[in-house]
């Protein structure tokens, strides 16, 4: 819990100490459901229902859970609050709470609020005055609430915002905390958004565009996007209502385009320029993006239009499709620009994403105005069931991992784990279905573990083990950890997704499917050590912190080294820079641990011996 107050029914303790002592003993006290904190829950629910009741989602912004009164046994009532909540709920919960006859408890803050209108700090017993009592009760039908709630913003933007966008065929959607104005069209769907965020005493708004254009599951693949973000080129029209905006040798494509609003005065003030700014720079690049050659256009020719879609992943696999331009000069072209503005200049995700489209020689230029069917408005029965993945798609993925095999244990709700034990290596999938809100299969762990080296690597150092170092009570087994294996043609991200939309399941679980067989085909193969070493050995999978491969303790890398000198002596070298630079990066005490440095440092001088002896392993199996 970031912030945390208590609750509970007395007449008043006399001072901040008595109140401190009164919530111990009351919080250790068992005590039946108490009817006040039920009201009071439901009158907060009542009084902020998208930041308190989670009215948008489920999920409130202002505490940790929808409130419900419920203590579990305690006599004490406890509600952990966030952001805003610390300026604008506590006044009303304080508001509410002191005329039922309860008590706030405010350790963190050294207060205490009683019955009666008092609060209790460490100076003594002082009245609150009025303005720190405000009233609790909702605002007037239209009029503006004090202090301002997300639902109130959100209903005004509809009523102002929602005829004219209409008009261009936009219909009105909550998503989450954000309001969507969304329309289909040949090429997919097109949303307004206008995201909600409270910050401390306000209440910001974030207006944006994206495009959702429709591809073929072999082109989203590579992509693994939905969405094109649209940027404006001039955020000005809005700069009078408090809009923060970027730095100039940014370039709007780094803008922070937040809106601070304090005051309902302030927020009808803000609409009709909100209103204009969209007509002015949105509307016209949606109007000229209503198919795909339209996005192509937009994408390639940004400075033609008032607002332009961002050369994004999805916007490079609609290049590819149609055909229009090379995708690797694209985006050559696209990092070279922004490294003179200064922006980042290079994104390792979008290079892995082009190369995987350059591969795609037979989508290159297939697209036709008819390649994919036109998607319709969501409606409710689009929605894919989020226990589809553990109803329809786990029980497949079993069935193949069992005709080869492996062993499935349930070790937690929704969490599973396939294991495949072997005379030299063990192997070991662990798999993550716990998300109930969107339907959610992720394979979390690949691991392979070999006891009869871990065995070699803990007895060579026992003799040199430091008392509070490394090889002292080692786990039996060590675990390494591959990195990706995208270098093999196995995509791990058909193991790991989350989908709303029904009608992608099918292509989803085809997907998924025909990925898990693959690895299941590489784990055939790596059923023995040497194929163990040549898998780990190879530059993708080292353990070099610096590449952001964090999988790697000290025994994993020790293990590593020891196969590597066995059976895959020519990558040696390579595995003993990526150790050093991985334990130096890190520092996880070989920078100021002499003994547990000296230790790396043998391991790294007998697996050099070993590579030089050759002959068979010494490796011993473990039964």
């Amino acid at each position: 819990m970031s912030y945390v107050v208590h609750l509970f029914e007395h007449p008043g303790p006399a001072t901040l100490d008595e109140a401190t002592a009164l919530h111990s003993r009351l919080s250790a006290t068992a005590a039946p459901p108490n009817p006040k904190f039920v009201q009071l829950a439901k009158a907060l629910v009542q009084r902020f229902p998208v930041e308190v009741g989670g009215t948008v989602g489920g999920i409130p912004l202002w505490l940790e859970s929808v409130p419900d009164g419920g203590t579990g046994g305690s006599a004490v009532y406890s509600l952990g609050v966030y952001d805003g909540g610390l300026t604008h709920l506590l006044p009303v919960l304080v508001g509410l709470a002191l005329p039922m006859g309860l008590c706030v408890y405010d350790d963190q803050a050294g207060r205490c609020y009683v019955p009666g209108g008092f609060a209790l700090t460490a100076r003594g017993r002082h009245p609150l005055r009025q303005r720190a009592t405000p009233v609790a009760a909702a605002p007037a039908a239209g009029a503006a609430p004090t202090p301002l709630t997300m639902a109130w913003v959100n209903k005004r933007l509809r009523e102002a915002l929602g005829p004219a966008l209409a008009q261009a065929g936009f219909t009105p959607f909550d998503v989450f905390h954000s309001l969507h104005f969304s329309r289909a069209t040949e090429a997919g769907l097109q949303h307004i958004t206008f995201t909600l965020t409270t910050y401390h005493d306000s209440v910001r708004l974030n207006p944006g565009a994206r495009l959702e254009p429709e591809l073929p599951h072999a082109l989203y693949r590579p992509v693994r996007m939905d969405t094109l973000n649209c940027e404006a080129h001039d955020h000005s029209a809005l700069a009078a209502h408090a809009m923060t905006m970027s730095e100039a040798d940014l370039g709007a494509r780094q803008r922070f385009c937040t809106l601070t609003l304090d005051t309902g005065p302030e927020v009808e003030a803000l609409l009709p320029a909100l209103l204009a700014f969209v007509q002015a720079n949105y509307l016209p690049l949606l109007q000229a993006c209503r198919d795909v050659p339209g996005i192509v256009r937009a994408c390639l020719a940004p400075q033609d239009l008032p607002a332009f879609p961002v050369m994004d992943r999805v916007a490079l696999a609609l290049l590819h499709w149609t055909g229009q331009a090379d995708v690797q000069a694209v985006l050559q072209a696209e990092e070279a620009r922004h490294l003179v503005r200064r922006q980042l200049s290079r994104s390792v995700v979008r290079e892995a994403c082009v190369q995987r489209l350059a591969a795609m020689h037979t989508w290159r230029g297939q697209w036709h105005p008819t390649a994919v069917p036109p998607r319709r408005l969501p409606r409710p029965e689009d929605r894919l069931p989020p226990q589809a993945a553990i109803e329809q798609l786990w029980p497949r993925l079993c069935r193949l991992a069992e005709a080869r095999g492996f062993e499935v244990k349930e070790e937690e709700p929704r969490r599973f784990v396939l294991r495949r034990a072997g005379p030299e290596v063990g192997q070991t999938l662990r798999w993550d279905l716990s998300e109930q809100q969107v339907a959610t299969i992720r394979l979390e762990t690949l691991a392979f573990d070999c006891p009869a080296v871990s065995a070699y690597l803990r007895q060579f150092l026992a003799p040199w083990a430091p008392s509070n170092g490394v090889a002292r009570a080692w786990p039996f087994r060590v675990a390494l950890k591959p990195g990706e294996l995208d270098h093999l043609d196995i995509d791990l991200r058909d193991l790991r997704f989350s989908i709303e939309r029904a009608d992608r399941f099918a292509d989803h679980v085809q997907a998924a499917e025909a990925s898990l067989v693959q690895l299941l085909d590489l784990l055939d193969h790596t059923r023995t050590l040497a194929a163990l070493a040549v898998l780990m050995a190879h530059e993708r999978h080292l353990p070099d912190w610096s590449n952001g491969n964090s999988r790697f303790d000290f025994e994993e890398t020790g293990c590593l080294l020891l196969l590597a000198a066995v059976h895959a002596p020519d990558r040696l070298d390579a595995c003993t820079a990526a150790s050093r630079a991985r334990f130096k990066f890190r520092g996880w005490g070989f920078r100021d641990d002499p003994e547990a440095a000296d230790m790396l440092e043998r391991v790294i001088t007998e697996a050099q011996r070993l590579a030089a002896a050759g002959g068979p392993a010494p490796f011993q199996p473990v039964a």
